[in-house]
């Protein structure tokens, strides 16, 4: 797979951020991907392997800034979460 850090190709949309801690990320494309989100110091708190072009979180953990990394095909995206 690609490697190099793309975010328009492939995450179209991610609402709401910040959020309460459910969220959707659209995806570019129907696609297998692999979701992962991370702490500030990098402990792993959420991780999916699926397909699909929609993604629907449920993040809970506590208040804070988080690190979405989407990898597929297409390239990995890395996106800042904002819990409150």
């Amino acid at each position: 797979p690609n490697t190099s850090v793309d975010e328009a190709a492939v995450i179209s949309k991610l609402f709401p951020n910040p959020t309460t801690g459910s969220f959707t990320v659209n995806l570019t494309s129907d696609v297998s991907y692999e979701a992962t989100i991370t702490n500030i110091t990098g402990a792993t708190v959420f991780h999916k392997v699926g397909e699909g072009a929609v993604l629907n979180i449920d993040l809970d953990a506590a208040r804070g800034t988080y690190v979405l990394r989407i990898r597929t095909a297409q390239g990995t995206a890395v996106q800042m979460i904002v819990l409150q």
